[in-house]
């Protein structure tokens, strides 16, 4: 649980530290809705590849 944890919360920071890049970049509010659309498709590509390699033991393989 301690490692599914860990990465749920990189994942969070990941997806954090995105949005401000994309507040701090977008010039228009187009900008900021494709950014907005695009952090949520990567967080979800994210948990979608966490989970994967948490049901299988393709990650206790790499450790």
């Amino acid at each position: 649980m301690e490692k599914q944890e860990f990465y749920k919360f990189i994942g969070r920071l990941v997806i954090f530290i995105h949005g401000l890049y994309v507040l701090l970049c977008s010039k228009d509010i187009i900008n900021l809705v494709i950014g907005v659309i695009g952090s949520l498709l990567i967080f979800l590509l994210v948990t979608k590849i966490i989970i994967f390699l948490f049901n299988n033991s393709f990650f206790d393989v790499i450790r």
